[in-house]
């Protein structure tokens, strides 16, 4: 008599301790995650515009007709594998012919590299950007300096010196000693690089490049003043 009392108590203390342990794991589950609140918003999305040039700014307005010049190409081969091309432009408005809106160099630098022991196929490398008008005598300037000077020396033995500098539209220039008075030059964006091997004559040569490319802008701007 005595056990079956116990087995009627336990079958009806069994479906309790059952639920009890679910609503004990449901408030566990709840106490141990994350609490969600009413309030909670998403996480901004921060976009970070490219940076632009005066000219991609003019050439990008909406609402105008704008005239675009393109003038001769300044066009130099650094051996066989390598090319600056400089093409002046400029922007006047469609409907109102004058002064010159602005005035800017497309700037390209091209690389053919050959495949290792003539198995590989060639790997080509380009950089393109567009680079300002009043940035043209800075790019000038350090190349005349690097030809008639060579590569800066530095004061501390012991530390490796390498000048870097950078367009408006965000391209990267870094010079480098090498041996034999040489002068390592990687030109590079976000999308590719090229390296170069700059002797006194060569980097003459990207000065003089930069000098025609502003006489002619210079010439046209003058022109229609």
């Amino acid at each position: 008599m005595k056990s079956l009392r116990l087995a009627v108590t336990a079958l009806f203390l069994f479906p309790a301790m059952q639920n009890f342990s679910q609503v004990w794991a449901q408030n566990g589950v709840a106490l141990s995650g994350p609490q969600p609140t009413g309030n909670a918003q998403p996480s901004p999305v921060i976009i970070v515009s490219p940076p632009l040039t005066n000219f991609d700014r003019v050439a990008s307005s909406a609402d105008q007709a704008l005239v675009h010049l393109a003038f001769s190409v300044v066009s130099v081969d650094f051996g066989p594998q390598a090319t600056l091309s400089l093409t002046p432009r400029a922007l006047t408005p469609f409907e109102a012919p004058g002064p010159l809106r602005a005035l800017a160099v497309e700037f390209q630098l091209s690389q053919s590299l050959p495949g290792a022991n003539g198995v590989e196929l060639s790997r080509s490398h380009s950089v393109a950007t567009v680079l300002d008008f009043d940035e043209l005598p800075v790019f000038r300037r350090i190349f005349n300096t690097l030809a008639a000077t060579g590569f800066p020396d530095s004061q501390f033995s012991d530390a490796k010196a390498v000048v870097r500098m950078a367009s408006k539209s965000g391209m990267r220039l870094e010079f480098t000693a090498e041996p034999g008075g040489r002068i390592r030059c990687v030109v590079g964006s976000d999308m590719d690089s090229v390296t170069l091997s700059l002797d006194a004559a060569s980097a003459k040569r990207w000065a003089d490049a930069f000098t025609e490319a502003f006489r002619t802008l210079d010439a046209a701007r003058d022109s229609r003043t």
